[in-house]
């Protein structure tokens, strides 16, 4: 019998008509009503258990056959497994080597040697500015040099032999060193001269252009990686303690419609205040399909892991004025009935909940058939 549709069915009817009375409105005739209608279930469902009891009773006292009205049900077998619970966070593309070259000197674009979209590698010459300025100053420094190179020579060989002044030999060194200084600050200076590619990426975007005079700070080129990304989340700082470095996570892109499979490299260890949130950064491993940073993706982060968890469908749960039940199989010798069992749950994911209290391991519960069983009603399992 489907019990349980039936007792539905009747207290919704009440339920309906009382609600059609207008003038009930206070907390307290609800209360009044809804103990009302607590009673009134109670007294159903016993009720409905006396008049199956005198069912079967007469079926014993006819000789018909009962087994023809048992119910078929089909179980399950629960066995503790691993079972745990995520959360979905949408974070942000961010490639680690992302930069904007930017000019180190005053000086005119003379040459631009790569194009937007050009992959290039670490070292390759992008652009190139004046440097005919400090060329002939780097000339005019080598000639010096060489003359100062020569007088310090003969100074220091005369001072060796007592010749001169120690005054005419600290100025010919001193002479020297500065100019050998200013040598390597010119060439310094030149090499700024030669935008070069600070590691293997693609050209984003080009600024500068052609006769156009730049200065330091003023953006010359943006170059990306796109082998070097990540992921960063802002996550709640209610889950604070709930993620650590290494633990795994998958990442779904929506354009795309594909998921991949990465990993927690890092954990910020900061609240900001005005978020109160936190940052976790997660390592972008090569896919087979293109990623821009920037571009959005669902991360889905493990919240809670238990290694050891009873679980069985969440739709075979139910619930009544007690609390949540779930019914399993009990045996004896000449027959099986459904056995109700009151249960605890704990965290619910794809289609799964953990059971805290109740069930053990090795129980078998009623699966297909479920709604229509009562407590201690004989059944009869059938396979799936």
């Amino acid at each position: 019998m489907k019990t349980q549709k039936i007792i539905g069915i009747i207290v919704a009817g009440m339920l309906l008509s009382e609600g059609c009375n207008k003038t009930e409105n206070t907390v307290e005739e609800k209360k009044k009503i809804l103990l009302k209608y607590k009673q009134e279930y109670s007294e159903l469902g016993g009720k409905i258990k006396k008049i199956e009891k005198e069912i079967q009773d007469i079926y014993s006292k006819t000789g018909e056959n009962i087994q023809e009205n048992i119910t078929l049900v089909t179980t399950l077998k629960l066995s503790t497994k691993e079972f745990h619970h995520e959360i979905e966070m949408r974070g942000n593309v961010e490639s680690r080597n992302n930069v904007i070259i930017s000019a180190e000197t005053l000086a005119k674009t003379i040459n631009i040697f790569v194009k937007e979209g050009q992959w290039v590698n670490e070292g390759q010459k992008l652009i190139q500015l004046d440097g005919s300025i400090l060329e002939n100053s780097l000339n005019e420094i080598k000639n010096n040099l060489e003359m100062a190179r020569t007088m310090f020579e003969k100074q220091s060989a005369l001072w060796e032999k007592k010749i001169g002044t120690e005054l005419q030999y600290l100025q010919a060194k001193t002479n020297k060193e500065g100019l050998e200084n200013r040598l390597a600050t010119v060439e310094s200076q030149m090499l700024q001269t030669s935008i070069r590619a600070p590691f293997n990426g693609k050209i984003d975007h080009i600024f500068a252009k052609n006769g156009e005079i730049v200065s330091p700070g003023i953006p010359l080129i943006r170059i990306v990686s796109p082998t070097n990304m990540s992921i960063k989340v802002d996550v709640s700082e209610s889950y604070t303690g709930k993620f650590h470095d290494g633990e795994p996570v998958k990442i779904y892109f929506s354009e795309q419609n594909k998921t991949i499979k990465s990993s927690i490299s890092s954990v910020q260890q900061v609240i900001n205040p005005e978020s109160r949130s936190f940052k976790i950064d997660i390592n972008l491993p090569q896919a087979p399909f293109s990623i821009l940073p920037n571009q959005t993706a669902l991360v889905y982060l493990i919240d809670y892991l238990n290694k050891k968890a009873i679980t069985i469908p969440t739709r075979l749960i139910q619930r009544d004025l007690s609390g949540y039940y779930i019914y399993k199989i009990s045996k004896t010798e000449t027959k099986t009935t459904a056995q109700k069992i009151s249960i605890t749950l704990g965290a619910s994911f794809d289609g799964e909940t953990e059971i805290l209290t109740g069930l053990q391991d090795n129980d078998q519960i009623i699966d297909k058939g479920y709604r229509d069983v009562l407590d201690n009603l004989e059944v009869k399992v059938v396979e799936q």
